[in-house]
């Protein structure tokens, strides 16, 4: 007896979404950041009451943030902006082929000096801010540099300690390590290095204008030390090999 098989009918298939649309989908994250950033920094900056009840030491310090967020989103609802910054930077990385972006970088990329600046930075300036916060905290007293700000402790120090810094070593010893995640860190913390120093050097230039304080040493290692992050940044991007044709 002849047995007849019904043909199994199967489902078309579905063609998977290319990796570069699920990374665009996380990239449009960053538009509302430009969009808060910008209009934040530019209505504070054009109304000149924005600051108007703060000491005058805390209204240089939010100006020259204003500044350097006008020169970083050219092209603030703080929470808003640290909130979508976070989520748009894990999401994006995560939707990273890390291996992929780890091969698109050359043999003689600069990873040994970028890895040993990255954790150096992370040392030098957690060596710094504890020198501040720690006695301070076991004296029971703000920090003296406090005094003219009107604050308990200083917010920069809290997200420097907290989230800046390490993630600043981090990075530098993924990139040691030659692990593909230190290859995706390391450039973007670069950046966001070389954007804090920028915010800083406007800092030191609008003390100054306002007879706050005068410009003395610190801004030239400030400016070297944003020069040298600009500089290895360069270097590091430079070793990404050109995508070849497929």
């Amino acid at each position: 007896m002849t047995v007849l098989a019904h043909p199994v009918s199967h489902p078309p298939a579905v063609p998977a979404r290319p990796e570069a649309d699920r990374t665009s989908a996380w990239l449009l994250l960053t538009v509302p950041i430009v969009v808060l950033a910008v209009a934040g920094s530019a209505a504070a900056l054009l109304d000149g009451g924005s600051y108007s009840h703060e000491t005058s030491n805390w209204a240089a310090q939010a100006t020259e943030q204003d500044i350097a967020n006008l020169v970083v989103f050219p092209v603030m609802a703080v929470v808003a902006v640290f909130g979508l910054s976070v989520y748009a930077l894990a999401g994006g990385i995560a939707s990273l082929d890390l291996d992929a972006v780890r091969a698109r970088f050359s043999p003689a990329a600069p990873v040994r000096s970028t890895s040993l600046a990255l954790i150096g930075i992370a040392v030098v300036f957690s060596a710094l801010w504890l020198a501040i916060e720690v006695p301070a905290a076991l004296s029971g007293t703000p920090a003296d540099e406090l005094r003219d700000v009107g604050l308990f402790t200083n917010p920069v120090h809290v997200l420097d300690l907290g989230v800046a810094l390490p993630a600043t070593a981090i990075a530098g010893l993924l990139l040691r390590l030659r692990r593909p995640l230190g290859y995706c860190l390391a450039p973007l913390i670069l950046s966001m290095l070389a954007a804090l120093t920028v915010g800083i050097v406007a800092l030191m230039l609008v003390a100054a204008h306002r007879g706050i304080d005068p410009l003395g040493p610190g801004i030239v290692v400030t400016s070297a030390l944003m020069v040298a992050e600009l500089v290895l940044l360069g270097r590091f991007l430079g070793s990404v090999d050109a995508p070849t044709a497929g």
